[in-house]
């Protein structure tokens, strides 16, 4: 009798094992779809490409960045960066200054005009 008991605890255990673990996947599962496909926003530029000759990532030659407060229409240089095009060669009497960062820096999600750099 001991072990009839002790055999359906164990099984009544595993059994609330198996059910946590069934519903921990759909409850993961179900989120997953609700992010993709529900939340999904549109195709654009979020990364970049890393470019060979300047040994980092730049944007893309989509004009659009996403953000918190919608889209941004933002087409980047022919570098890469979200600037204005500048002359290969630097013009005498002008000194140019480069800002390195984070995504702070990089002001993404403001208009280009409105960025400390500019």
């Amino acid at each position: 009798m001991l072990e009839l008991r002790t055999s359906l605890r164990i099984r009544s255990g595993l059994a609330r094992f198996a059910l946590a673990v069934i519903a921990t996947v759909l409850t993961l599962a179900l989120i997953e779809v609700v992010l993709r496909f529900v939340l999904a926003m549109p195709a654009g530029s979020y990364i970049g490409r890393f470019d060979a000759e300047l040994g980092m990532n730049v944007l893309e030659s989509g004009p659009t960045l996403y953000g918190k407060n919608g889209s941004l229409s933002a087409a980047p240089n022919r570098d890469g960066f979200r600037d204005v095009a500048h002359q290969a060669a630097k013009p005498p009497g002008v000194t140019r200054i480069g800002f390195f960062g984070d995504s702070y820096v990089q002001a993404a999600q403001v208009p280009l005009e409105t960025t400390f750099f500019r």
